[in-house]
Parts: structure tokens; sequence; C-alpha cells
């Protein structure tokens, strides 16, 4: 996806493409961080950069997440107020997580419970973004919420489940992956479905503007 969104850019030079950008590469830091394969290329990394890279790299994913989903909708499908909720939430997100390689004393033990806290203000405005432009019959957010429900689901629940409201930590983090790999994959449809959308509107406009 990352390769996609470069091609595609190079022809069609949207913004949203590089938040897919982002996303799509928050997405790829998360997975060598959180699987330990991050210590292949460099062995020697410390436990804690490790540790604050997993969710300063989730943070990341977030922020392209909320960019993305605001500006990939078509004009007039979500109010302003609520695309901008959502990236308000998503930038606090990345905030806190960049406190946590810092291992600051009077918030050891707690900055990963106020970190996956700040995970459910972007659910929420996120949930409340696609539930508004599917009422208005957006094309992009019928993509988006195929692409976004498996992560929605699966990140609320690890939420709860590391706050200890339950115990299933270890199948909830694999579904993660799973859920990544759609968020990824389905949202790099959405990318290519908008781009021939522009694409048709582009020629229609300059054979109007030749007649």
């Amino acid at each position: 996806p990352i390769l996609y969104d470069l091609l595609f850019f190079h022809v069609l030079r949207a913004r949203f493409m590089l938040w897919h950008l982002v996303m799509a590469g928050g997405t790829l830091l998360y997975v060598l961080f959180n699987s330990g394969l991050i210590l292949v290329i460099k062995p020697d990394m410390a436990s804690m950069t490790r540790y604050g890279g997993i969710y300063i790299a989730m943070g990341l994913t977030i922020v392209g997440l909320a960019r993305f989903t605001s500006q990939v909708l078509e004009e007039g499908s979500v109010p302003p107020k609520l695309s901008a909720a959502l990236t308000g939430a998503a930038i606090a997100n990345l905030a806190v997580a960049l406190v946590i390689p810092l291992d600051i004393e009077p918030l050891r033990g707690r900055i990963v419970d106020l970190y996956l806290l700040s995970v459910l203000p972007v659910i929420g405005a996120l949930v409340a973004v696609l539930a508004i432009a599917l009422r208005r019959r957006s094309r992009a957010a019928i993509f988006l919420a195929a692409a976004y429900g498996g992560l929605l689901i699966a990140g609320a629940a690890q939420v709860f489940a590391s706050l200890g409201s339950y115990s299933m930590a270890e199948v909830i983090d694999e579904s993660l992956y799973v859920a990544l790999v759609v968020l990824v994959l389905g949202s790099s449809a959405a990318v290519g479905d908008r781009l021939l959308i522009i694409k048709a509107e582009r020629d229609r406009a300059q054979l109007a503007a030749k007649k």
C-alpha cells in the first residue's frame, strides 16, 4: 500500500494520499515494534524505546487515519466541527504516546492507561463521522466502514482488556493484526475508488471547457 500511494500520488496529487501513506507507514512501524521484528534490524535497542515505539506507531496510524478519513470523504459528507473533533482526538492520542518513552516518574504505571483511554474519543468520533457520512449516502464511507469495522471492534476490545475489564489480551492482540491488514487494504480500495471518481470529474470538466 505504501508503494501504491506513492504511484497514485504521482498521477493525481490529492492530499488524502499523503495521510493514507502516514497511516500505512504507522501500521508498518506498529507491526515491527509490537512483534519484536525491530530487534532483528536493531538488536541493541533499549526495551523502553521499543515499548514506547509501539504506542507512538499506533498514534501515527491513528492520526493518519483521522486526517485521511476527513479528506477522502466527499465534500459535505461530514460537519466540519465533527471532522475537527476527530483530528483533535487523534492528535491528543499521539501526544500521550510521545510521553511514554520518556519514562516520567510521576506518570509511570499510569501513562499507558491514559493512552488507552485516549483511544476511546477517537473511536467515538470516527463512528460518528462514518454514521453521518453513510446517512448522507457517501460512496467513500461505504469503503471506509468496511475497512475500519474490524479495527474499531478489536481496538475497543483491547482497550477494555488492557484496563482489566476481562482477560483475552493475546487473542485480541492477534486479531488486531488481522484488523490492521483489513484497514490498510480496505482503505487502499477507498483511495482507488475516490481517485477514479476525481479523475472522471476532471475529465468531464476538461471536456466541458473544450466545448
